[in-house]
């Protein structure tokens, strides 16, 4: 998750260095992924690598970008990137981390909540312990940060703004019945960015929710080389996107559900 809270200006850091050796990981995962089970999904070395875009949108834009990782890890990338650790599936430890975050910045202006997880499965596949995994990472991850951040946006004089993500999947059933435990885990971040809007919308607090398509990768052309690659979204579009939300070119914006499918 990425907290952002508006900076003068900060140096850019290079990043072809790092987005190769990304591409590297990213490849070898998603091979073994295709050979061993069919199919190729978003790998988290590639949540990374549009993490990595992200931060260098908004640092170019001049926001002081924070960020949260996994206790014992670190971003690897982005140095001008303040770091906090925290496991966002316990709840109070995000308490814990988002008042440490608060002390430190006074201000959050825009929270962009990216945590979560993919599983296929049908209704035949998916059990229990599916659901709650991946409620888990899709849902409570977003709903433990979104909760003590929208208190604090709605007691800001600016107010806020949260950015989740949501999935096609969740909004086109055809879609998410081979992904069942992932698509209803989804589902629910709509719902919570509707709560969230009934609620703030009198303090200035926006919450907006994203939904790529298909992304143009080195390892979604490799996977599906017969696609035609021009109809999907890149990852540059995505970061560019959520930057606009965050902006103040944005702040007419209410309630939205930016659908990035490009052509796909």
């Amino acid at each position: 998750n990425t907290f952002v809270r508006e900076a003068g200006n900060v140096n850019q850091k290079s990043e072809q260095e790092v987005l190769k050796d990304l591409d590297d990981e990213i490849g070898s995962i998603h091979e073994k992924m295709r050979k061993e089970y069919g199919f190729v999904p978003r790998s988290h070395s590639q949540e990374i690598k549009d993490i990595y875009l992200m931060f260098d949108k908004l640092i170019q834009d001049g926001y002081n970008v924070i960020a949260t990782v996994t206790p014992g890890k670190s971003l690897g990338f982005a140095a001008d990137v303040k770091t906090y650790e925290a496991d966002l599936t316990d709840e109070a430890a995000v308490d814990k981390v988002v008042a440490k975050i608060i002390s430190d910045h006074s201000t959050l202006d825009a929270a962009l909540l990216l945590v979560g997880g993919f599983a296929m499965g049908n209704i035949e596949k998916t059990d229990g312990a599916l659901l709650k995994k991946m409620f888990t990472l899709n849902f409570e991850t977003a709903y433990f940060v979104a909760r003590p951040v929208f208190q604090q946006m709605i007691s800001q004089p600016t107010g806020g703004k949260i950015v989740l993500v949501g999935s096609r999947p969740a909004l086109k059933p055809k879609d998410g019945k081979n992904t069942l435990a992932y698509s209803l885990s989804k589902s629910l971040i709509f719902k919570l960015a509707e709560f969230l809007n009934a609620e703030g919308s009198s303090k200035n607090v926006v919450t907006s929710v994203i939904v790529p398509s298909t992304i143009d990768t080195d390892v979604n052309r490799k996977a599906m080389p017969d696609k035609d690659f021009s109809t999907w979204v890149k990852p540059e579009e995505i970061a560019e996107a959520m930057a606009f939300l965050c902006s103040e070119n944005g702040n007419p914006l209410r309630e939205t559900v930016l659908k990035i499918y490009n052509r796909s």
